[in-house]
């Protein structure tokens, strides 16, 4: 053996290495997809609980104004979640809105099983919530 081939079994180039790039490809690249793939699924179970978590806000800031009833908010909270869930519980406390209501409490339950995650079958509880809770200001109707 000249020392150029010597040269060329020290660093690695020669030698029986044909078929170490596709075992470690194959082993690699499942580890890869299965990491990608889970950071997808926690992506998506978040946009999907701050969508909850804004459309409560939005929908409580609806039934602070004079005159709102309940049903206003309870349609405001499902149009800010149409983007995410079609079919989402949402409960508006007090069911009544009158001049006396002092809080606001709106509650949104989506199902995540429904948002396509496959992950949510690890989950405790597949019920994603988000609440809430408002003052209103007691003011007379104009």
């Amino acid at each position: 053996m000249n020392i150029k081939q010597q040269n060329r079994m020290d660093r690695g180039l020669g030698g029986n290495r044909k078929g170490a790039a596709a075992v470690e490809f194959a082993i690699c690249v499942p580890i890869l997809f299965l990491v990608t793939w889970g950071c997808v699924e926690m992506t998506r179970y978040n946009l999907v609980k701050n969508v909850a978590n804004q459309s409560a806000f939005e929908a409580a800031r609806i039934g602070v104004r004079p005159g709102a009833t309940a049903q206003e908010v309870e349609d405001e909270a499902r149009d800010q979640m149409k983007f995410v869930c079609d079919d989402c519980d949402v409960v508006v406390t007090p069911s009544v809105i009158t001049s006396n209501t002092d809080f606001i409490t709106v509650e949104i339950q989506v199902d995540i099983r429904d948002q396509g995650l496959l992950i949510a079958q690890y989950f405790d509880s597949p019920i994603l919530e988000a609440a809430f809770t408002i003052r209103r200001d007691n003011v007379a109707t104009y």
